[in-house]
């Protein structure tokens, strides 16, 4: 995270959630170690929004089976906490720069597509 400073991390063991190489948050309750399992599908949603509606700029959601397993959201007092550059990355992404997607897997994965 500290090379991508417009990433936007979740998962990990134990799961924790990144933004650049500021901590947003701990999810409780899924650990992709112990829940995903061989067959199980995971998906990832990145919600961008208008810097001027309310609520997050950021939020991004783990689903595994069809089930939401965790939730990120970066939110406008937040962005003090960020460095310059990560700062800049969330402005441009709400300013409508579509964000790039990356993919970390380990163990036997049948695919990965990103949409």
């Amino acid at each position: 995270p500290q090379e991508l400073p417009g990433s936007f991390l979740l998962g990990g063991e134990l799961p924790r959630a990144l933004f650049g190489a500021t901590e947003i948050c701990r999810p409780d309750g899924w650990r992709p170690v112990v829940h995903v399992l061989s067959g199980s599908r995971v998906g990832a949603l990145l919600e961008v929004r208008d810097h001027g509606t309310q609520g997050p700029l950021l939020r991004l959601s783990i689903v595994q089976d069809g089930t939401a397993r965790a939730e990120a959201a970066l939110w406008p007092a937040t962005l003090e906490t960020l460095t310059e550059e990560s700062r800049q990355a969330v402005l441009q992404a709400v300013a409508g720069r579509r964000p790039f997607g990356l993919v970390q897997v380990g163990g036997s994965v049948g695919s990965v597509r990103l949409c």
